[in-house]
């Protein structure tokens, strides 16, 4: 397959250094953004806004980096759909062969479903929930963490830097967590690029299966004796993608540029879409400089790779039915103009690290499309080629599965953020 802007193949990318360093930064971007974070889940009582620094949670309650001027509400405060998480992982699943994708993949095997991280996707069971992977600060949970059902991890927030004490016996598998807290999971893995990638591991009961995808991803199945062999069928199923299960293609460079909040093209206004029944939404990565794709090394005079040859998507989900119809009459009732912004609130320049593209259709038939900017300080709103609307509350119904808010300044948070 061809990359369709650089008509290269993707063996010729992946081996290009120029394509290797640009793949370095940016996973060494994407670390600095989204670190792992795994809490306790709590229940917030209150909420406050900071004079300075946008919208956080009660610091009593948590605590929340401030990146640029934007409250990162660490791991959502939660996992599972526990009261504080954004993007419940336990919301019933819709199809992701509704709508007519386009996306080259085969049907997944009964009771399987497609998930996929920037350009690389897997088939895993279809019960299988969406969470968050314990990390280093694993003992902010508490002596009583529950073990969980198997799962596929979700891009994470940040880590708490906190020192968890060392607990036997030895977990070369997971090392950053006590064995105890094992779990069966599949990780997309960004940043262990390595020239021998460990693809195969057995410690006594539990076993890692992995693949390397791509200069970018890693595919890692963490799994005990009972799930092993779905474990080695999942790492079978990887393969790399331009467009994922969903129809969301990898790469979208018309809204990577953290300077603009660009719109559709110019079609029918939002409030003359009728009959949708099918919302695709599609979140990509933005805001990662083109400077984050230039290494140390890049030779004098060298370009760095931009934003737009890269994968960006973060996460997909198809919303249908009922839940669509009253997705899309709650941002036809939205008032026009942008908003809510907070441009004192970071850099000049800056708009956010995350964007959505929602297309929508009604049958088979695609009635439009938006851009939504809610991550950011200026410029914030739900673009429909013709005009700009105001994010409303009604923003909390757009995130579930593997579409989740992570970052927010000013009363967005307010809006945006769960109860």
């Amino acid at each position: 397959m061809s990359d369709r802007r650089t008509n290269r193949t993707l063996e010729e990318l992946s081996a290009d250094p120029g394509t290797q360093r640009a793949a370095a930064a940016l996973v060494a971007a994407l670390h600095r953004k989204a670190a792992r974070f795994t809490p306790k889940p709590l229940i917030v009582p209150e909420a406050k806004r900071s004079a300075h620094r946008g919208w956080v949670l009660a610091a009593a309650a948590c605590a929340a980096l401030i990146v640029g001027g934007l409250a990162l509400i660490p791991g959502l405060l939660g996992r599972g759909g526990q009261e504080g998480t954004i993007g419940d992982p336990t919301a019933e699943r819709t199809s992701t062969e509704s709508v007519n994708t386009q996306s080259g993949l085969p049907d997944p095997q009964p009771g399987w479903r497609w998930e996929s991280y920037l350009n690389v996707a897997v088939q895993v069971p279809e019960e299988w929930g969406d969470d968050y992977a314990r990390g280093p600060d694993w003992c902010a949970e508490g002596a009583d963490a529950a073990l969980r059902t198997p799962y596929v991890a979700l891009p994470a927030g940040a880590t708490l830097s906190i020192g968890c004490p060392e607990e036997g016996p030895a977990n070369p598998l997971n090392p950053q967590v006590p064995r105890r807290l094992n779990e069966t999971h599949v990780t997309f893995v960004t940043g262990e690029v390595t020239q021998r990638p460990v693809t195969h591991a057995d410690d006594g009961d539990w076993h890692l299966r992995a693949k390397q995808m791509t200069g970018l991803v890693k595919v890692s199945v963490l799994a005990d004796d009972a799930h092993l062999d779905v474990a080695e069928q999942i790492v079978a199923s990887a393969r790399v993608v331009f467009v994922d299960a969903r129809g969301c293609p990898t790469a979208a460079s018309v809204i990577d540029v953290p300077e603009k909040t660009p719109a559709p093209p110019a079609g029918t206004r939002l409030d003359q879409w009728r009959d949708v029944d099918q919302v695709r939404i599609c979140q990509y990565y933005r805001g990662l400089e083109l400077t984050d794709f230039a290494s140390s090394d890049t030779p004098a005079g060298g370009t760095p790779a931009p934003m737009g040859d890269l994968p960006e998507l973060k996460g997909s989900r198809l919303v249908t039915g009922d839940e669509a119809a009253a997705l899309v009459a709650a941002l036809q009732a939205a008032p026009e103009g942008s908003g809510p912004n907070s441009p004192g609130t970071c850099a000049k320049g800056f708009n956010g690290d995350d964007a959505l593209t929602m297309d929508f259709f009604s049958g088979d038939r695609q009635v439009g499309t938006a851009y939504v900017y809610y991550s950011g300080c200026r410029g914030n709103g739900i673009y429909d080629g013709t005009t700009v609307r105001e994010i409303t509350d009604a923003c909390r119904t757009w995130f579930g599965g593997r579409v989740v808010l992570t970052s927010t300044s000013g009363n967005l948070g307010e809006r945006c953020f769960a109860r």
